[in-house]
């Protein structure tokens, strides 16, 4: 998907019940969900999200002053899932990786991400189970 992406959020599995998913939302609006264990949904789903909601998005990453954040909040512990965001928009491309040490404003940003984006419509890929 390389530069085309505008919004990408992955949450990694941890030993007890984290949700893991990956949402990679792409310039056009083209949104791809993968939910691994304990996601609101498993399985491959696609969708489309608006611009307006796209512009919120960017209106979140720069509230939380996310282009000046470290690109690693991590420390040497085993059993803490990492949240990863990264924003490419507008002349900006940001990645941050949090596990541990992250900042507050980090962790909003991603919870008011999620809230915007959880009455999106998802379509199971064929061939899907789940």
């Amino acid at each position: 998907m390389g530069d085309s992406v505008y919004f990408s959020m992955q949450r990694t599995p941890c030993f007890g019940t984290c949700p893991s998913y990956t949402l990679t939302i792409l310039e056009d609006g083209t949104a791809y969900y993968e939910g691994g264990r304990f996601a609101p949904r498993e399985g491959s789903y696609t969708g489309k999200v608006s611009a307006e909601t796209m512009e919120k998005l960017w209106e979140l990453a720069e509230t939380a002053d996310f282009f000046s954040m470290q690109d690693k909040y991590d420390s040497n512990v085993t059993d803490l899932p990492s949240t990863i965001i990264r924003v490419h928009a507008k002349g900006k491309d940001k990645r941050v990786l949090a596990r541990q040490g992250t900042p507050q404003t980090f962790k909003n940003f991603a919870e008011l991400a999620e809230e915007l984006l959880a009455p999106m419509e998802w379509t199971l890929v064929d061939g899907e189970n789940k």
